[in-house]
């Protein structure tokens, strides 16, 4: 807390001031330490893991979905930010003016993606939230191959007679 105080604008002095609080089981404490401090920008990733990880601590699970779609958006990841908003919507564990916030955010990210779609179609490049390249194909499942895996083969085992089996 000492850094943190004598030296506001550091990052490494806020972020570690900020995890500290969190390993410390602080989470009320390391939620207002983040939203007061100046050093770790709303522009950058880190401040919406924090505040996700003391908000999921405290089972606060709307306010939690809320931080990791803010930190998808800022990674450009608009499809996942709209998911992570409709789990905060699902949760739906806070107060009218948080809800409202998350449904006005919702509606203005879907308006994005759809842009970001549209866009996407008129050049012909896959949409931004589909993986690049060839179209995955469902494989059948078994035994041998789990889900979206790779050909498993069976190892053998040694029986306690010294006769292999596979």
């Amino acid at each position: 807390q000492e850094n943190a105080t004598r030296f506001p604008l550091s990052p490494l002095s806020a972020l570690s001031y900020a995890e500290l609080l969190q390993r410390s089981g602080a989470h009320e404490k390391a939620i207002a330490f983040m939203r007061e401090q100046l050093a770790i920008p709303k522009s950058q990733v880190k401040h919406y893991e924090l505040l996700a990880r003391s908000y999921a601590a405290l089972n606060r699970m709307t306010l939690s979905h809320q931080a990791t779609a803010e930190a998808y958006v800022l990674l450009g990841a608009l499809a996942p930010a709209v998911q992570q908003l409709q789990l905060s919507r699902k949760a739906a564990d806070a107060d009218f003016y948080v809800m409202s916030e998350v449904d006005a955010r919702m509606r203005q990210l879907m308006q994005q993606l759809r842009e970001q779609r549209e866009e996407a179609a008129r050049a012909g490049r896959p949409p931004p939230d589909e993986p690049r390249g060839q179209p995955r194909r469902e494989e059948p499942v078994s035994a041998d191959r789990p889900p979206g895996g790779r050909l498993v083969e069976p190892k053998p085992v040694r029986l306690a007679v010294g006769l292999e089996a596979s």
